[in-house]
């Protein structure tokens, strides 16, 4: 690398969710082999002094606009408005890069599924129809319909890009994008040396875990009802925040199942609960741009 320095942008700075998560841990790999990382976030989230750690700076994007640090490449995770897309483009030029990691850009829902039925969609991003199925079923999509969609696809769409997965890969192409511009590359995922699981008579209940956040794209709800089928003994694990938390908690209070359900909230390090859990469960409705927590928790 020319600069030997590269650079993440992001809509927040720290753990708001799995995307927040990988780019730091992607920053401490690359730091430890000699390259410098840096970060500029807008909005601060969970664990942010912790988040901060990963990266040589963190930047507001007004100080990333009036540094004068040179990067090799610049990966844009969460989408601008015009002005900032403008003078990201006039500062980095070809160096910029669109990481794309979730459904935004073409679903103002954001989440890529119908509002009634929660049927996955397969459609290409158009204004007249997306406006309607965002605003009519619910207010807090009022606030993102607002995004020049079309404007940000069309000016998007003239950059490289970056998935981590064919289907991320595929939604863009479907969307616009040149698909000899798009690039494909796996995520890093450590892998312990060595997990110990305990013997057959020492396992006692089925251990369940679920990660994630606790929206209602991520299936926790559905989880609490797979439970109710269960034959054999069972203790589950519930990690994450979100909204949904309330509603989930009280779910487990009506059916008696505060002594079975755990909530510890969300977890810095989730090595010990995957380890430790006989099943990981990933119940999502919404079409999971990469489950970084499924790919976890099988290393």
């Amino acid at each position: 690398m020319k600069e030997n320095r590269i650079l993440f942008l992001g809509e927040y700075t720290g753990f708001a969710g799995g995307i927040e998560r990988y780019a730091f841990q992607s920053a401490l790999i690359l730091r430890k082999n000699g390259i410098g990382v840096d970060y500029c976030g807008k909005f601060p989230a969970r664990e942010e002094k912790l988040f901060r750690t990963g990266f040589d700076h963190v930047l507001s994007p007004e100080e990333l606009l009036s540094s004068g640090t040179e990067y090799a490449l610049a990966a844009l995770h969460k989408l601008p408005g015009k002005p900032f897309l403008a003078a990201l483009r006039a500062r980095f030029g070809e160096k910029l890069v669109f990481w794309a990691h979730d459904h935004d850009l073409y679903c103002p829902r954001r989440h890529y599924y119908t509002p009634f039925g929660r049927i996955n969609c397969r459609r290409a991003y158009s204004p007249f129809r997306c406006f309607f199925c965002s605003a009519v079923t619910s207010p807090k999509n009022w606030k993102y319909l607002g995004k020049d969609t079309s404007f940000l696809l069309r000016e998007l769409g003239k950059h490289r890009a970056v998935v981590l997965s064919s289907f991320m890969k595929d939604n863009l192409v479907r969307n616009g994008f040149d698909p000899s511009l798009v690039r494909r590359i796996p995520p890093v995922i450590p892998v312990p040396e060595r997990v110990s699981f305990p013997a057959e008579e020492e396992k006692g209940p089925l251990k369940i875990l679920f990660l994630g956040q606790l929206i209602r794209g991520k299936g926790a709800d559905l989880l609490l009802d797979a439970l109710k089928r269960l034959s054999v003994p069972w203790h589950a694990v519930i990690a994450g925040d979100g909204p949904d938390r309330p509603m989930l908690e009280e779910r487990v209070r009506k059916e008696n199942w505060t002594s079975s359900v755990e909530f510890p909230r969300w977890l810095a390090d989730p090595s010990p609960a995957l380890a430790g859990c006989t099943v990981a469960v990933f119940p999502s409705r919404w079409q999971e741009p990469f489950g970084l927590s499924g790919a976890e928790a099988s290393a």
